[in-house]
């Protein structure tokens, strides 16, 4: 017989070590015999009422591992059905805020127009506060600031955006309020015009800047990828040659008047030097559109790059070991000796 050992537990497991039959319950309280619900899978009694019971368990084996008691227990078909309306309320109030959701992006969206010079582009920009990400040829899309249903005269927004020069490596940011053009109360999609002369314009319709019925301005938006035309001012070195940099410059700066500031300008002098490198021989790749082909090009650009590193590392320290090994691989083979040399 197994009793309950603390009044207040919410669970316990009887394990049984071999298989057999639980012939009946005994309800400690009342001394009245009740049903029970046995999990085959996992070997636990589940009790039909909120009570305080003890079990007379009958097995056919005696090998019975009794682990814990149930003291309390839940009303099962009514707890479940209980809990599974509960996951339908859940579930239909989850649905239809997602539809609301969803209902509100398609209505509601805001896509940033780029007709800027070919080497400039804008990289992020705002308006109220609500992103729109990269401004573009109007193919992306972002949730939409908040706009009254009927335009009136003064209608302004706040855009602030951040313009990249990608071929000096320069950024800046820009703010200005920009009045809103006028629109129907149907609404439509919020385009935010980058303009070649700086201005910004804000335009609501359902109809894109392609279109001849587009209210907004029809200047020309260029298709352009500057930063595969001009690449950034970064580090392509690994870390082999990232030391032996370090120490060539260590090396030369040693006599320096400011060793740390002389070791800082040969940096910035190696990355200079590896932009003019990527710029050099990664545009071209740029221009293939076949993927494989493209992806080629690429790793042989990244071949020459690291080959115009050595040959301005060997030139500053020609006694490296992968310097001496170049050269050796460089140095013109000897001629054959033949009789008519020998003669």
């Amino acid at each position: 017989m197994a009793r309950r050992t603390d009044q207040g537990s919410q669970s316990a497991a009887v394990t049984m070590a071999s298989r057999g039959q639980i012939n009946s319950l005994n309800d400690g309280a009342r001394g009245n015999w009740i049903g029970l619900h046995v999990d085959h899978i996992s070997h636990r009694l589940i009790l039909p009422s909120y009570r305080t019971c003890e079990a007379n368990l009958h097995i056919g084996s005696p090998a019975l591992l009794v682990s814990g008691y149930v003291a309390r227990s839940f009303d099962y078909p009514k707890d479940i059905r209980m809990r599974n309306r509960i996951s339908r309320s859940w579930f239909a109030a989850l649905a239809f805020a997602a539809m609301l959701t969803l209902s509100a992006a398609a209505n509601a969206s805001m896509s940033g127009i780029d007709h800027l010079a070919d080497n400039l582009s804008v990289t992020d920009f705002w308006v109220n506060g609500t992103g729109g990400f990269q401004a573009g040829q109007g193919g992306r899309s972002a949730p939409a600031p908040a706009l009254p249903d009927e335009w009136h005269p003064g209608l302004t927004v706040h855009v602030v955006w951040h313009v990249r020069d990608w071929e000096h490596d320069t950024g800046s940011t820009h703010e200005a309020d920009v009045p809103v053009e006028p629109y129907s109360q149907d609404g439509g999609h919020v385009w935010v015009h980058f303009l070649a002369n700086g201005t910004v314009r804000v335009v609501v319709s359902n109809m894109g800047p392609r279109s001849p019925t587009y209210p907004g301005p029809h200047d020309p938006i260029p298709q352009k990828n500057p930063w595969d035309r001009y690449p950034p001012r970064i580090d392509w070195r690994d870390m082999k040659e990232h030391l032996a940099d370090i120490a060539i410059s260590k090396q030369h700066c040693a006599t320096a008047s400011d060793p740390r500031n002389c070791v800082k300008q040969a940096r910035e002098k190696l990355l200079d030097e590896q932009r003019v490198d990527a710029r050099l021989y990664l545009p071209r790749c740029a221009l293939i559109t076949e993927r494989y082909i493209s992806e080629e090009c690429e790793r042989q650009a990244e071949q020459s790059m690291r080959a115009a590193r050595l040959a301005r590392r060997c030139q500053a320290a020609p006694q490296l070991a992968e310097c001496l090994a170049r050269k050796a691989e460089l140095r013109p083979p000897k001629p054959m000796r033949t009789p008519e040399t020998e003669r």
